[in-house]
Formats: structure tokens, C-alpha cells, sequence
């Protein structure tokens, strides 16, 4: 089985400048390296604190919430709620005669 030789390996790696200064774009595979090894390690540093965050709430150490405490219960007024509805069936039985009878009285726009 053969060993990659190390050095090799980390000299294509390596950020060393090779020669003078130069143009962005004269040697793409230099800047897509570059734009890679950043693009990486912005995705792994983000997965990284999204996972941070996770556990701490997973944990309850941020973002917990208290239990809500219980109030008073109102009841419903049963008097209310009998003229409430004693109000919507007298309405339901006018609207219901009005349908069956209509007004003699034309409409004075027409």
C-alpha cells in the first residue's frame, strides 16, 4: 500500500505566494481553491453554531418559556346569553317574514 508523500500534499495546499505579485483571475485554479476553502469553512463554522444553538435550547439554557400561570376562569352569564339569543331568533323571525311578505313600498330610487 503506498503512503501519499505529506509534504507533497501540503505544498498544493499551502497559501505560500509563488513568485510575484498577481492579477486576480491569472490563475483561476489558485482562486477557485481560495473561494472553496473559504466557502467551506463559512458552511462548517455555520453548521457548527447552528448545532451550538440547538443544544443550548435542546438543553433549555436559552429561549425557555415559563409555564403559564392559571388566571380566574370567567363563566358565562347565563341571563346574557339568553337575551342573546332570544335577540337572534326574533331577528331570524323577521328577516323570515319579510322574505315571505315583502314590502308594498317600491324602491323610490328605481
Amino acid at each position: 500500500m503506498n503512503i501519499p508523500n505529506l509534504k507533497g500534499i501540503l505544498k498544493k495546499i499551502s497559501f505560500k505566494k509563488r513568485g510575484e505579485f498577481r492579477a486576480i483571475g491569472e490563475k483561476a485554479d489558485h482562486d477557485w481553491r481560495y473561494i472553496l476553502i473559504i466557502f467551506f469553512c463559512i458552511t462548517f463554522g455555520a453548521i457548527g453554531a447552528g448545532l451550538y444553538v440547538f443544544i443550548l435550547i435542546s438543553k433549555g439554557e436559552i429561549f425557555t418559556v415559563e409555564a403559564p400561570v392559571m388566571t380566574d376562569q370567567k363563566t358565562i352569564n347565563q341571563k346574557e346569553l339568553d337575551s342573546t339569543i332570544r335577540f337572534f331568533d326574533e331577528r331570524s323571525k323577521r328577516f323570515t317574514e319579510l322574505q315571505n311578505n315583502p314590502p308594498t313600498v317600491g324602491d323610490p330610487s328605481l
